[in-house]
């Protein structure tokens, strides 16, 4: 749902704060996406994924 709303407005979506494993499983499920990146910004337990959106 989230990388939905990133491709619709076609800008960066914040996520809350999760675990490591939470986080590997987005990156994981979102990894094929050709218009979505991810990556993990923050430290500790405010660490978080933001889901961006890429002009093909």
């Amino acid at each position: 749902m989230m990388a939905e709303r990133a491709r619709f407005f076609k800008s960066s979506v914040e996520v809350d704060p999760m675990t490591a494993f939470e986080r590997r499983v987005i990156h994981e499920f979102l990894a094929n996406a050709k218009d979505i990146k991810t990556e993990s910004t923050g430290e500790g337990p405010f660490r978080r994924v933001v889901i961006k959106y890429i002009q093909e």
